[in-house]
């Protein structure tokens, strides 16, 4: 058990201090609060596991259990004082908090960084944005929607982070080009590039239209081509740089009715490895994250789409979406976020033109 002293604990909240810190963790955490202890009490799951003081806990989510000597509601990641004085029964649980903490993003390994995210309105590119900003980068979210944009940047200054909402259409470079110059005249030059921008239809390929397949090549490929040009020189000539875009296990292998999405994940890829050859000896890395079916908008398009176009129900085009990963389910985009954050620290120096799934092993390795 994690523990500290009593007369700490007034101190120590009073000033806001980190959860995590104040535990003497070195990640971020989300607990869940029980009133009436004498002292602040991280508990793990099973009775008998324990981890030392200034420990890193494992990856994953993970349920713990803490305890004060009065309720203290959860924000963040950061405990506040209650405005309450009165002191909960034993065991009674504080309803403003999560029962669940991610061990997963050491604070600060990403301190200052400046992350570009392109997609970043919704789904995996939401999930990314956040995640950067709980390392400590600073986040520029690009989408073309700017009510989205503008969400997600919210979403991350309330969480005490720091995000520049930019309107960008990856299919035009002159779009691009111009978000990345508002970022250096904002945050500095990009540091770590997401290509997280998708667009997917599906249609048997004889019913494929121009215009679907120009613009679904235009946002997944073009789009990828076009951000990584206009980051790339400050990159090297600071030789430090992160690339990460986000393709799809239908870089890997052939989707039916998706031809178009297919062939543009797997310009991705092959996109992916040429360049971080380029760059490989000017310190910077080039790498892609090939996810399976993920629990977003997206995904529930797709959903929408069989439905309409086979009769099954919205439960069943699900269910056969879960069953094609060997576990059972659709991926979350914190998995993917999580696995983006580790790719652009420093641990990852080695690693470049790689593309990793996060699937569930639906794509058996070659």
């Amino acid at each position: 058990m994690l523990r500290h002293r009593p007369d700490l604990l007034e101190d120590g909240f009073d000033r806001g201090v980190p959860f995590a810190q104040f535990l003497g963790l070195r990640q971020e955490v989300r607990v869940e609060i029980l009133g009436d202890l004498e002292e602040a009490v991280l508990r793990p799951p099973r009775r008998r596991t324990q981890w030392p003081q200034d420990t890193a806990l494992p990856q994953g989510s993970h349920r713990f259990r803490v305890g004060f000597r009065r309720p203290h509601p959860v924000d963040f990641g950061r405990i506040q004082p209650s405005a309450r004085r009165g002191r909960s029964g034993p065991g009674d649980i504080i309803p403003t908090c999560h029962g669940l903490f991610r061990a997963s993003r050491p604070l600060g390994v990403l301190t200052d960084r400046v992350v570009f995210v392109t997609g970043g309105g919704r789904g995996i590119g939401r999930a990314t944005a956040l995640a950067f900003a709980a390392a400590g980068a600073r986040t520029v979210v690009a989408a073309r929607s700017v009510d989205q944009v503008e969400a997600v940047a919210a979403e991350v200054v309330q969480a005490g982070g720091r995000a520049l909402p930019l309107v960008c259409d990856v299919t035009s470079g002159s779009s691009v080009a111009s978000a990345v110059e508002e970022t250096g005249r904002h945050f500095g030059p990009v540091d770590v590039l997401v290509n997280n921008a998708g667009y997917v239809e599906s249609a048997p390929l004889t019913r494929v239209t121009d215009e679907t397949w120009n613009r679904t090549l235009a946002v997944n490929l073009t789009g990828t081509f076009l951000c990584l040009r206009a980051v790339l020189p400050s990159m090297v000539e600071r030789q430090r740089g992160r690339v990460i875009s986000i393709a799809s296990t239908a870089a890997e292998i052939g989707y039916a009715y998706t031809a178009a999405y297919c062939a543009a994940k797997h310009g991705v890829l092959g996109l992916t490895r040429s360049v971080a050859l380029e760059v490989a000896a000017k310190g910077v890395t080039v790498n892609a994250i090939c996810p399976g079916w993920v629990d977003t908008g997206m995904t529930e398009e797709s959903i929408a789409r069989i439905v309409r176009t086979t009769g099954r129900s919205a439960d069943e085009a699900r269910a056969t979406l879960e069953a094609m990963n060997p576990q059972g389910r659709l991926i979350r985009s914190d998995e993917v976020a999580d696995l983006a954050v580790w790719l652009a620290g420093d641990a990852a120096a080695g690693v470049t033109g790689q593309a990793y799934n996060v699937d569930g092993r639906e794509v058996a390795p070659s």
